[in-house]
């Protein structure tokens, strides 16, 4: 390259014309030929000189524009990453995570040095050895990470967004809660007119309401029964010193359980089955006086619950002797508790023939049997007042797992899927009973078979 731009030079001047007339001057020409010949190299020289300078400059022009295209590589892939930093800071913020914090915060500031020693690099033209310099694979490396991260805050998000769903409804729930009781309290009060949630029973709001109040009724109740269970369970240990595997035995011929407490669940099943033993009768078949026409079919129930629900069971009782109420704790305490039972744990027949005459004592085991009565009547007028009528279900023993209609009563969800069967897990007995409100399925809790085989 060099030879060549130097004969281009060469060929831009006169020397071979001042040899050859060297050759042929005569002898005193010579030396003004000789002079020629110096100032003519001297001028080749100089453009040689000029030649290499044009080069240079232009080499140097490359190189910056290399430089400038590297150095913003670098710049850009650092603002994707503090942008992902940044982002990360606002969700370390709420909820608050300190360590979160911490962390994105240096990284946010590292990533600002690095930036300012870039600027630096590129005001100076100096190639700085920045700290953890990368290559171009590096940078694809970092801007990967950077969509990692913000496909992590897009789950994220949507787990948020889900829960804000969540919370939502509740809320809604709690609204309309608040409104019922708030006019069932001006009503107390003496406030004339209907209770709005009656007005327009055909509404989505309507139907939304009574839904979400019968999964909470249901609650309260499933939760009622377990209290007196555990009453029940205390006296049979303690007052009358039970063999309570022998009464489970009793309950659940043959039956073997997961685990030695699991014998709770017999004596619950066996106390929600008496419970809600004709849930699906009007008012569970205690009265033969006439029903509500279709119209007003679920405003005379939702009216029947709402009366129900500000009263305490001993109070009600003692002023209405002949109510509904004291109908149905008078017959479901002679379901659930035989005389038997009742002589076992306390040594007579007291509570039961108090009972009989209409009274009702006082008493933890008592006001316990009470508290679960009432619980389960406010569910039947509740279960009727809804649209479409809700209906209960129980699941038959020996049935297949299906996780639509049922839910397994242990702590560990994944119980019936680990249970080793060619048949699959099946159902040894019913807990709770499950319900159905139009295409809403409640699901049944039930008890798996340890021994599915042998059902």
């Amino acid at each position: 390259m060099e030879s060549q731009k130097g004969s281009s030079c060469l060929r831009k001047c006169n020397l071979p014309g001042l040899f050859r007339s060297l050759l042929k001057c005569p002898e005193n020409e010579k030396g003004k030929i000789r002079d020629l010949i110096d100032k003519e190299c001297d001028s080749v020289g100089c453009s040689e000189r000029s030649c290499q300078a044009a080069e240079a400059e232009a080499n140097n022009e490359q190189v910056f524009i290399m430089f400038t295209r590297v150095t913003m590589e670098k710049v850009f892939a650092s603002l994707a990453m503090i942008k992902a930093f940044y982002v990360w800071l606002q969700f370390a913020l709420f909820p608050y995570n300190a360590g979160d914090v911490i962390q994105s915060d240096e990284l946010i500031v590292n990533e600002f040095r690095r930036l300012s020693l870039l600027l630096r690099s590129f005001h100076g033209r100096e190639q700085l050895e920045l700290p953890g310099e990368e290559s171009a694979l590096a940078i694809s490396k970092k801007l990967s990470a950077c969509i990692q991260t913000y496909q992590a805050l897009v789950k994220k998000l949507e787990v948020r967004a889900t829960s804000k769903d969540s919370q939502t409804f509740l809320l809604k729930e709690e609204l309309w809660k608040n409104i019922v009781e708030n006019k069932c309290l001006m009503r107390t009060a003496g406030f004339s007119g209907s209770v709005s949630v009656m007005e327009e029973e055909g509404s989505d709001q309507s139907r939304m309401m009574r839904l979400s109040y019968f999964i909470s009724e249901l609650q309260h109740a499933i939760k009622s029964v377990r209290h007196f269970v555990k009453i029940m369970v205390n006296e049979m240990r303690v007052a009358a010193d039970w063999d309570l595997e022998a009464a489970a035995d009793a309950l659940q011929p043959g039956l073997s359980y997961w685990g030695v407490t699991d014998i709770c669940f017999a004596f619950e099943s066996f106390i929600c089955l008496e419970m809600f033993e004709a849930f699906q009768l009007p008012h569970f078949g205690l009265t033969t006086e006439a029903l509500p026409r279709p119209q007003i079919w679920r405003r005379y129930f939702l009216q029947k619950y709402l009366e129900l629900k500000p009263m305490k069971p001993g109070d009600c009782l003692s002023n209405h002797p002949e109510s509904l109420l004291a109908s149905f704790c008078r017959w479901k305490y002679q379901q659930v508790v035989n005389s038997k039972m009742e002589l076992s744990f306390f040594g007579n027949l007291n509570f039961r023939n108090h009972i009989k005459l209409g009274g009702f004592p006082e008493a933890p085991f008592i006001d316990s049997f009470l508290e679960m009565a009432r619980r389960v009547l406010r569910l039947h007028y509740l279960a009727l007042s809804t649209d479409p009528v809700a209906s209960i279900f129980c699941v038959p023993k020996g049935s297949r797992f299906s996780e639509l209609y049922m839910e397994s009563v242990h702590e560990d969800p994944f119980l019936p899927m680990n249970i080793s069967s060619d048949t699959g897990p099946r159902v040894a007995f019913t807990v709770v009973p499950g319900f159905k409100l139009g295409r809403i399925i409640i699901q049944s809790q039930v008890y798996f078979s340890k021994h599915p085989d042998i059902l």
